[in-house]
């Protein structure tokens, strides 16, 4: 699986809003060479799969499922894209700087579609040495075409109710985390980080929360902190403290209800003038 650092799997537990008939969207946005039938195919062999994925709060793991269910070469796991809007993290278990953590803070998730995936491949699957050689390689949405088949002209698509695992995308995160992209040739901006994922939310998912929980209570609080909560807050001020386009960017969004007023945030812009 080849994912960027800001997409993260989980089961793709079952959301009240999911389109039975979202065929076209799939095929023809999607330019799958799937058809309806396929699809239902796969969607009667998974309703039963996804009905019955347990909690993440019980610990069964994305690789114990992969373990018990060795029969496909390849998951397709779409993704459920996530907006600007942040919430408040009142947490007070963990140490303040676990409201910089995207996976708490955004909860509002874009349409159900499954346009975007990312691909599983088993290599166990394949036949021999040639079947993974680099002429095999489609793109990183689908890293093998031989063993995972031909999908689409980019490789991305699949239909979303016909998977057991999914992404929550984080394509802007934080306006911290944006801007340090220092090596992303179409520029770490202000008015880039709202083109690219200033949608209107369609709903709230809080499914990925638990994984904070399983940190903390396997490394211990203060472990979590060492490792994880220090260096957040010590590479977020530093982005505070010395981009421009973060200072500008986090007064305009507190403005505009993007974020709520974090007592760091406000404190920042004290002087500022509307």
């Amino acid at each position: 699986l080849v994912t960027d650092s800001d997409e993260y799997i989980l089961f793709n537990y079952p959301q009240k809003d999911e389109d039975p008939h979202l065929y076209d969207t799939i095929i023809q946005e999607g330019q799958l060479t799937v058809t309806r039938h396929s699809i239902n195919e796969q969607r009667a062999k998974y309703r039963p799969v996804r009905a019955n994925l347990p909690p993440m709060k019980y610990q069964y793991t994305i690789a114990d499922f992969l373990h018990s269910n060795r029969t496909e070469k390849c998951y397709r796991t779409p993704a459920l894209n996530f907006s600007v809007h942040q919430e408040e993290v009142n947490r007070a278990d963990l140490p303040p700087s676990a409201e910089l953590l995207m996976t708490l803070r955004q909860r509002q998730r874009g349409r159900i579609e499954g346009l975007f995936t990312k691909t599983i491949l088993d290599v166990s699957k394949a036949k021999d040495e040639d079947d993974l050689i680099l002429a095999r390689v489609d793109s990183v949405h689908n890293p093998n075409r031989r063993i995972c088949g031909f999908n689409s002209r980019s490789g991305s698509g699949f239909d979303y109710i016909a998977a057991p695992l999914r992404l929550n995308h984080y394509s802007v995160g934080s306006i911290e985390a944006f801007c340090e992209r220092s090596s992303d040739f179409r520029g770490g901006t202000f008015d880039r980080f709202m083109k690219v994922r200033n949608f209107q939310p369609q709903g709230e998912n809080r499914d990925i929360e638990f994984w904070i929980d399983w940190f903390a209570q396997k490394v211990g609080i203060a472990q979590a902190d060492e490792l994880l909560f220090q260096p957040l807050a010590k590479a977020n001020t530093f982005m505070r403290e010395n981009n421009k386009e973060v200072q500008e960017g986090n007064f305009q969004l507190v403005k505009q209800n993007f974020i709520p007023p974090f007592r760091k945030i406000q404190n920042s812009f004290d002087n500022e003038e509307d």
